[in-house]
């Protein structure tokens, strides 16, 4: 009865389908090009709605910039820690700063575009929208604005989800199923 119990949960757990809900995003900045260094990392959480949403910007040559405030882990020495992502003037890339604009000796990558541009067609609050990030590894470099406290650098970045709940849940059966199938195994001895 026991052994028909935990089959029965078993197969309830993986046949109930949860959406693929990863909300929250780890940013992993390496540095490949030996010239800085201090590699960094951040998390945002994909729900939250940008602080600054700027579309077909001068700035960055009709592109699109979305800025973030206050992000975790994403510390560079000022008081507010800010996050600008954005498409346009060389494909797209990240800067790093205050309040997500660019004081001197902050990070700017440039040469791939981390979020699309077909992700702002769902309206939110405050008359902005949520962006979709890619995800994967990407190279990309530092600006020449980089280069007083900076030299030119090269630095990969990859954008990974966090695994939702229902994806530890099956993890979490599969270990307890070959653990159970190991405990459960019979030792043949024979005598000689």
């Amino acid at each position: 009865m026991k052994k028909l119990f935990l089959a029965a949960t078993a197969a309830i757990a993986i046949a109930a389908a949860a959406p693929a809900d990863a909300a929250t995003l780890i940013f992993t900045i390496t540095n490949i090009g030996g010239e800085d260094r201090g590699d960094f990392s951040f998390t945002l959480d994909t729900s939250r709605v940008p602080d600054l949403v700027l579309t077909d910007s001068v700035r960055y040559t009709s592109g699109i910039q979305v800025s973030y405030r206050d992000v975790p882990g994403a510390g560079t020495g000022v008081a507010t820690t800010g996050l600008s992502f954005f498409t346009g003037r060389q494909q797209g890339g990240l800067s790093l700063g205050a309040s997500g604009w660019l004081p001197i000796g902050t990070l700017r990558l440039l040469n791939t575009a981390l979020i699309t541009n077909a992700s702002f067609n769902t309206a939110l609050p405050r008359g902005q929208n949520l962006p979709v990030f890619r995800l994967g590894t990407f190279d990309v470099s530092t600006t020449a604005q980089n280069s007083g406290p900076r030299p030119f650098d090269n630095y990969r970045i990859t954008i990974a989800e966090v695994p939702e709940p229902a994806t530890w849940a099956m993890m979490v059966i599969g270990f307890g199923a070959a653990g159970y199938g190991l405990r459960r195994r019979r030792v043949a001895y024979t005598l000689a």
